[in-house]
């Protein structure tokens, strides 16, 4: 996984406790959720803040006052945040440090995430159908 030495040792500056996924994806549950996990087909809703590992944030759903949503496990989000929404509930609070190969890989998106970027997603999952 590239990058995962950058990541830990962001984890271990921040002082994060992050678990790391079989993805290769490390996730922090800073809120447990309620009820069943996330499943793939499911429509999950949820709050982001997004920065890259200088803690430059590049985009928050908080400021356009709605949620994202997508239909987990088809594709609608980077695959980093796609495998791991199924790993949280509805209501749950959680940092997810995303490599550069499970994010947008040498593509750069837009002005904001040069290409070869790892990410941190802060998420709070506020709805799950």
């Amino acid at each position: 996984v590239l990058n995962d030495s950058l990541l830990q040792q962001y984890i271990t500056d921040k002082n994060i406790t992050a678990s790391k996924t079989n993805l290769g994806v490390y996730l922090s549950v800073n809120q447990q959720g309620k009820g069943r996990n996330i499943k793939g087909e499911d429509k999950a809703s949820f709050h982001y803040k997004v920065y890259l590992i200088n803690d430059t944030l590049v985009d928050e759903s908080y400021k356009r006052g709605e949620p994202f949503s997508c239909i987990v496990g088809r594709g609608g989000v980077i695959e980093g945040l796609d495998k791991t929404l199924p790993l949280l509930s509805l209501g749950a609070k959680a940092t997810i440090l995303i490599p550069s190969d499970l994010a947008y890989g040498e593509k750069r998106m837009g002005r904001a995430i040069p290409p070869n970027s790892s990410l941190r997603f802060d998420i709070e999952v506020v709805g799950v159908e």
